[in-house]
């Protein structure tokens, strides 16, 4: 049974405000800036991307490579050094035998560890240098550039 008295109400849905609004008529100023802006703004960082990511990958990939190493040779130099001290421990020692031992072990950890930073600290310069150097040439072409418009 429809009971019908009273004035008919529009359902709620209808009250509310519309969840997609229609977008702008196309042709105003707003939409033909985005138009360009957008696709600008996108291929101006792809363009970063290409330039200038490969340089920091190789960087880094050489670093990561460099530090691969190290890990490497110190795992090596800890199983040998392991090695040696298990040797020793078979055969009785003096006490100034198992010291000078101890301490040429500790000087061995040392001098790795000294060229190991080295060699970070040469490859970290020659990327200085290089980014130094791709600087100065850049500007030099900027500069060349500019002298022939004049």
């Amino acid at each position: 049974m429809i009971l019908t008295e009273g004035p008919v109400t529009p359902p709620l849905q209808s009250l509310r405000p519309d969840p997609f609004p229609r977008k702008r008529e196309s042709g105003t100023r707003i939409s033909y800036l985005r138009r360009l802006a957008i696709p600008a703004l996108v291929g101006t960082t792809f363009l970063t991307f290409v330039l200038f990511a490969p340089v920091a990958a190789g960087a880094d990939q050489e670093m990561h490579n460099l530090k691969q190493g190290h890990k490497q040779q110190w795992r090596s130099l800890k199983e040998q050094q392991r090695a040696e001290r298990n040797a020793l421990a078979r055969h009785p020692q003096s006490r100034e035998e198992r010291k000078r031992f101890k301490h040429d072990m500790k000087a061995q950890r040392r001098l790795v560890r000294q060229v190991q930073k080295t060699e970070v600290r040469a490859l970290k310069e020659s990327h200085r240098s290089a980014k130094r150097l791709r600087r100065a040439t850049r500007g030099r072409e900027a500069r060349v550039g500019s002298e022939a418009l004049n």
